[in-house]
């Protein structure tokens, strides 16, 4: 029964390889798909030029804090913030794709805590509005403030800042 059971494993084991080599070949003479070219992904630098562009403006969001930075519940850190665009056709509030994250930071002002995030405008876009920022308690989380409505810079070289508290 031992001389049985090994020639059973021997033919198991034959049967396998057999198998395995098999689909080897058989895979290295299927034509190969070539997947469509991908366009390089864009850098940082790509998509967001310098605050300091002759050509832009820029926006920036002051998040005002209680007197103690935000508890172990809602560090600053987590806060998600959002642009959205008023469309002039039917009054809905739609998100800009590309100004949503964190804050960049926290800074002190005056005894108070002051978080900020800061988007680059491009030129033909400057003096457009209204927008609007939403402030949430994390990404997916509930909203804690929304700013009241305002338009980009006028100009190049300006900065427009919007200033809410979260309490």
């Amino acid at each position: 029964m031992t001389t049985q059971r090994c020639k059973s494993s021997l033919w198991l084991y034959l049967t396998v390889a057999v198998t395995c080599v098999s689909l080897g070949i058989v895979s290295s003479l299927a034509p190969a798909h070539a997947l469509p070219p991908r366009p390089p992904t864009p850098t940082f630098a790509d998509v967001v030029p310098t605050r300091s562009a002759p050509d832009g403006g820029s926006i920036e969001l002051r998040v005002r804090f209680p007197a103690a930075l935000p508890g172990r519940e809602s560090p600053w850190q987590e806060l998600w913030t959002v642009v959205q665009w008023q469309d002039p056709h039917t009054g809905t509030w739609r998100e800009v794709e590309s100004w949503r994250g964190t804050l960049d930071g926290v800074r002190g002002e005056g005894g108070a805590v002051v978080g900020h995030k800061t988007w680059w405008v491009a030129q033909r876009d400057l003096g457009t509005g209204p927008f609007r920022w939403l402030v949430y308690r994390s990404t997916g989380g509930p909203l804690s403030v929304t700013s009241e409505p305002f338009d980009l810079p006028a100009g190049g070289g300006k900065t427009v800042v919007v200033e809410v508290t979260v309490e």
